[in-house]
Formats: structure tokens, sequence, C-alpha cells
């Protein structure tokens, strides 16, 4: 009997199931493979958008504080941080947060603090939201505690909101910035006005940083005019008095490099007009003389952030350097050039009686002209001015100290009168705001 033989078509179907089978075992041990492999890939995504919100947020709390610095060089600004001409209503950066304390002492180290120190609820938390590189800010204050900002429609940006801290030193204080990935929305709003603990956003970054101010007048001169070149006015036009009567202050008129030539200096009670270092002020060149006076050579003064230039290819007038002064109350204004003062509108404020009530409102002006400076009007500065030579040609007053490189000449009935407290509140309050070196700190907990 001859055996049964399979059909070759039998024997076909019979390996191509083998071969399926196979295939399948392969599909499912690739599937196995591309599973681990994925849980890998969407681990290292997760971790990779953890970094980037992490990052996103530490970049917001750091550009927090270089903002502060910038907001606190700068000029007058409205409730949403823009700079603003209205003397009236808007204060600048500084006199939004920072009350300054009152300099009614001779040893009294002056300094800063809160506007709300004491009432925490009234505590501010100046905040911006970034887009594309675009700030959208807000800079609340007392009367306007919580203004409108901004907000993409859509959610998208980050954001951050700084606090400040109460001062430990005269002239020093913290900047807490809060940086967040996201804006928020509502209450939890990294831009919310209530505190930075309440914030909730996908990536928060506390920051604190401590800064300090570089004071623009280090040293205040000890007469009422200094100058390095020779003092020229007509007889009986030119009063320069000086009744300080300090222990740190010599009560010197007149100091000057060169010959004064004058009828009528008033010098403090007791004490010449002149001294024994004239002729040292008249070796000096115009660069150390510079560097003596301010600590710092000129090129390095003029670029401090909070100092505001005004570049004159011409002479400059009044008209640009009252318009800089309303806008930039408490900086120091650095005129290239040549100035002519012809208004007679004052320049620079101070009560009679300064105390801690009005310290706020007390505005003189630090003036630093690189050409010569020309008075020509009939006007009051209050103040201290640094000039290359000084032409006084009219009856205007001045109450502060006044200092020239070069020379001093008077046509008019020039009244000048040294006044220590207002150099001593430009000494302890004008100048650039600047990072304190190993003050930075990254934060756990943001304050509350």
């Amino acid at each position: 009997m001859t055996p049964h033989q399979p059909q070759p078509n039998h024997r076909r179907r019979i390996r191509g199931v083998a071969a399926l089978t196979v295939v399948m075992i392969l599909f499912f041990v690739m599937a196995l493979v591309a599973a681990y492999t994925n849980r890998n890939l969407v681990f290292e995504q997760r971790i990779s958008a953890n970094s980037y919100r992490s990052a996103r947020a530490l970049d917001a709390s750091e550009a927090a504080i270089d903002w502060t610095l910038s907001m606190l060089n700068g000029g007058r600004i409205g409730t949403s941080c823009a700079s603003s001409n209205d003397t009236v209503n808007d204060k600048d950066f500084r006199g939004n947060y920072l009350r300054l304390v009152s300099i009614d002492g001779p040893d009294n180290p002056g300094g800063y603090e809160l506007v709300w120190e004491g009432d925490p609820t009234k505590r501010m938390f100046p905040a911006c939201i970034s887009r594309n590189g675009v700030l959208s800010c807000i800079c609340p204050t007392l009367a306007a505690r919580t203004p409108p900002i901004a907000v993409p429609a859509d959610g998208i940006g980050s954001a951050f909101n700084i606090s400040l801290r109460p001062p430990t030193n005269p002239g020093t204080f913290d900047i807490d910035a809060l940086g967040c990935a996201s804006i928020g929305t509502g209450a939890e709003a990294c831009y919310n006005q209530s505190s930075q603990f309440e914030v909730v956003s996908d990536a928060k970054s506390g920051v604190r940083g401590g800064v300090g101010l570089v004071q623009a007048l280090p040293v205040a001169p000890e007469a009422t005019l200094t100058v390095g070149g020779t003092v020229t006015s007509n007889p009986g036009v030119l009063t320069v008095t000086n009744t300080d009567g300090s222990s740190s202050n010599s009560n010197f008129s007149v100091i000057a490099g060169g010959a004064i030539n004058t009828a009528n200096i008033m010098p403090g009670t007791g004490l010449t007009a002149n001294d024994s270092s004239s002729s040292a002020l008249a070796a000096l060149g115009v660069a150390e003389w510079f560097k003596a006076r301010f600590g710092i050579d000129s090129a390095t003064f003029k670029q401090q952030p909070a100092v505001v230039v005004i570049p004159c290819a011409v002479a400059c007038d009044s008209t640009q350097l009252s318009d800089i002064h309303a806008r930039y109350p408490r900086n120091p204004i650095w005129v290239q050039g040549d100035l002519t003062i012809n208004s007679p509108n004052p320049l620079g404020s101070m009560p009679v009686i300064p105390t801690a009530a009005n310290i706020d409102d007390w505005t003189p002006i630090l003036l630093i002209v690189t050409g010569t400076l020309t008075v020509a009007a009939n006007t009051n500065i209050t103040g201290f001015v640094h000039a290359g030579n000084i032409a006084w040609t009219s009856d205007a007053t001045l109450d502060g100290a006044l200092m020239t490189s070069g020379n001093f000449v008077g046509s008019g009935n020039a009244q000048l009168t040294y006044r220590r407290n207002i150099l001593q509140f430009i000494g302890l309050y004008y100048g650039s705001f600047v990072r304190v070196p190993g003050s930075w700190k990254q934060l756990n907990k943001i304050s509350s």
C-alpha cells in the first residue's frame, strides 16, 4: 500500500503559519523594546520640560533683579513703570518704595526705610510680564495699589515680581525677586499684589540680591567756592559765605589755585578766604582734579547707570536742563559741553528748615558741566555744581557749593552760600544703585 504523501499546497500552508508565528513573535518583541525605549524617551522629555520651566523661572527672577536696579537708577515713572513728566503725581522708583531717613544730626548716616514700614498691609510688589522680549509692567503706589496690567489673551509668557526688604545698613537693602515660568491667573497670578507666597505657577524661582548706593558725591567740598584757577569779580558784587561751623568743615569761603581778585568775599566766622593748599590745586590737571573731587575719573563717573547725560553739540540752556531735572529729580546730571542758565526758574529745592516730615520733597540738583557754565539769569540754584569754567553774569544765588577746575569770573551780584545739609543730602542719596558682591542667594521659600 502506497503511503499518503502531503500535497505541495498543504506543505506551503504549514510553512506560512510557522513564518507568521515567528514574525508575530518578532513584532511582539519589537513592541516590548519600543515600549521600553519610549518609556525612557517620555522620562527624558519630562526632565527636559521641567528643566526648561525651571530655567525659565530662574531667568525671570534674575531679570527681575536687573530690572529693579535699572528702575532704581531711573527717573519719574507712572503706574505702568513708563517714564513720566508729571512732577505733581509721579515720583521716581526710589520715591515710590523707599522713604528717606532724616539727616538732622551731623553724624546721622542717613539711609532708607520702606514706605510701608510698620504696616505690611500696604506692601507692594512691582511686577512685569515678558512676552516675546517685550515687558508689560506695573509699579503700584500707595495711591494706586492695584494698577491694571496687559495680560496676553492666551496667557503665554513668563513673569516676575519683586519685593524690597527692610534695610539692614544705611544705603543698602535686599530685593526679593520671584520668577514665574507662566503668568498665572487671578489672585494666584505672578503679578498679584497680595503676597509673593500665594503665587501659583508651573515653576517658580526665588532670588534675593543685595543692592547698595555708590555715592555720586562721596566727600563734600570744604569751601563754598573751590576754583582750580583764578577768581575774578568786579568790586562789591560777589558775596561768598561759609558759616557752617561743623568740626568736619574748615569754614573756608573760597579756595583757589590762583589769585583771588575781588573786594567783597565774606569768609566764615573769624577765618580767611584762602588756604594753604592753593599751590596744590594749581598743580592738578583737569583729570586729577576730577578724580580728587569724586573719587573716580570722569569717564567712569559719566558711565554710571544713574547719571543722565545731556549732549550739547552747541551750548545748552535752561530749557534742556529744567526738563531733565524735572524728570530725574535726584539723578546726577552731566552736561557734555557748555551750558547757559538763562531762565529765572529755580534749579533744585530744599526747605530752609528741613525736617523729617518734608525730607521726601527735597530735590537739590547735582550738576556737572564739562565746558563753561554761564549763569545769565537771576535764579536760585540749590545743590552742588561743578564746571570746567564759570562765568557768573547775573544776580543769581546759590545754596550749596560751587566748584570749577578752571576759572571763576563774576560780573553780577552773585551770592554763594555754603549749605552743609544740602551737600550731606546729596552725598547720602544721590548716586547709582549696584549689586552688593556676594549677596546673591537662591530662596527655597519666597516671602509671604
